[in-house]
């Protein structure tokens, strides 16, 4: 079974209908819409609770400057002694143009400098409407930079 679904672009009042999409194993975890819905709805993970349970006090709302936030939470992995991974989810600006371009990396900094506040070593899962139309675009290259907190993308930028 798949181990975590993820949404972007939730309202509120559609959290039972995703919840019976997945499926009664399937736990939601924190969701807190921060008026995201008046900018297209906010973010909601659903994990199978057979897997994961959610360490609470993990869950961190980061705004991206696109009038959304992204949202990290953290499972432990069940059956395993401190074994968390973090889970960010977001919908940065869409658009072309050097104005989208800039508030996407706004938003691609304030995400990567949470994922600094981590834990040396930590396990993490970003995932998203990122709306990246290059490998050149400016949050791309913000989150694969070579520096503290550097993501690698597992499809490469080919």
């Amino acid at each position: 079974p798949v181990s975590i679904f993820l949404f972007q672009e939730v309202d509120e009042a559609e959290l039972s209908i995703l919840q019976k999409v997945v499926g009664a194993n399937y736990t939601m975890a924190t969701f807190t819409d921060q008026n995201d819905s008046s900018w297209g709805g906010a973010q909601a993970m659903f994990y199978l609770s057979t897997q994961f349970i959610e360490h609470t006090p993990s869950h961190n709302d980061i705004f991206t400057y696109a009038g959304r936030h992204a949202d990290r939470w953290g499972l432990n992995l069940l059956g395993y002694d401190n074994l968390r991974i973090y889970v960010y989810s977001m919908h940065l600006k869409a658009g072309s143009g050097s104005d989208n371009q800039e508030t996407r990396r706004k938003g691609a900094e304030n995400v990567r400098e949470d994922i600094n506040t981590l834990p040396i070593g930590s396990r993490i899962i970003l995932v998203g409407d990122m709306n990246f139309y290059s490998p050149g675009d400016a949050a791309y290259e913000w989150f694969t930079a070579d520096l503290d907190g550097q993501l690698i993308d597992a499809l490469g930028t080919v």
